[in-house]
């Protein structure tokens, strides 16, 4: 059975870290970007099942405008992370 293909994509190292490695232990095939040139290099090269961005990076918003413009050929979720806590923002959606 073949993996499922993570693309994470956040502004601090050390979350990449922690996801990267629950996701690998989980039997996730995970690749990185640091930026929406890299991610969506990513996905033109290979499908990828799930998306992770950091939703405070300006460019989560330009690889999510790609996966709409793709949305036919590459059927992909996404999760947008925020540090956000404060109530206001979580009732908001970040």
């Amino acid at each position: 059975m073949a993996k499922l293909k993570v693309l994470l994509m956040d502004r601090e190292p050390n979350v990449i870290m922690r996801l990267e490695l629950l996701m690998r232990k989980n039997g996730y095939e995970v690749f990185i970007a640091r930026n929406s040139y890299e991610a969506i290099q990513c996905m033109q090269k290979k499908l990828r099942d799930l998306a992770i961005l950091d939703m405070i990076m300006s460019e989560a918003g330009e690889v999510c405008q790609y996966i709409s413009k793709v949305r036919k050929t590459l059927a992909m979720n996404v999760i947008l992370l925020d540090a956000k806590t404060d109530d206001a923002a979580i009732e908001k959606g970040g």
